[in-house]
């Protein structure tokens, strides 16, 4: 994907502001993130480029792998990253409406669940190593069951959703906030939900 103003260089700086490397990135990059996986015992950064995903060695910052599955294309929003069951997996969603299960070392999709066929899937949000809320352009916040692969319930919104957060609430503990996309046709700002 050459040739547009957002190719270029990622930069990493210290905390005193200075440049400690330049990584040519010929992609266009939306979310950039770091990661540190207990098995390797190794830091990564992570990009979420349009269109795939590109991790680095933070030992060499030379690209450790990109996660790209040539059927379908993925979203504009960061990934998750976690371990289970001594497997370092990498979550994200995609344009056309399911989820990838990547194993991050191995560089293989472990699984792809279908979410909806429409508009594609939003933001994504770990609730544990179990479960995974997933926002929907299908008017839903679904909760999908990572060991059946599978969704187990829905949460209805009146629009598209594009967000979903956990977040500790004082009163109620863990809670659930879903955002519903900005829509200028319809001239609603994205309603929001706290779920307990």
């Amino acid at each position: 994907m050459g040739g547009n103003s957002f190719n270029g260089f990622i930069k990493i700086y210290n905390l005193n502001d200075k440049e400690l490397k330049s990584i040519k990135n010929s992609h266009i990059a939306y979310t950039i993130d770091s990661f540190y996986d207990k098995i390797s015992s190794k830091n990564y950064l992570i990009v979420g480029n349009e269109g795939h995903i590109t991790s680095y060695n933070s030992s060499n910052w030379r690209e450790y792998y990109s996660y790209n599955d040539k059927d379908t294309y993925n979203f504009l929003y960061r990934p998750i990253i976690f371990e289970k069951d001594r497997v370092t997996k990498l979550i994200e969603s995609t344009i056309n409406g399911e989820i990838r299960i990547w194993d991050f070392n191995k560089r293989c999709i472990l699984s792809k669940i279908k979410i909806g066929k429409e508009y594609g899937v939003g933001g994504i949000c770990l609730w544990n190593d179990n479960y995974l809320f997933v926002a929907s352009r299908n008017k839903a916040v679904n909760l999908v069951d990572l060991e059946r692969n599978k969704i187990i319930n829905q949460f209805k919104h009146y629009h598209g959703v594009s967000i979903v957060k956990k977040v500790y609430h004082p009163k109620y503990g863990e809670c659930l906030i879903s955002k519903e996309t900005h829509d200028k046709n319809h001239k609603h700002f994205g309603l929001m939900k706290l779920w307990i």
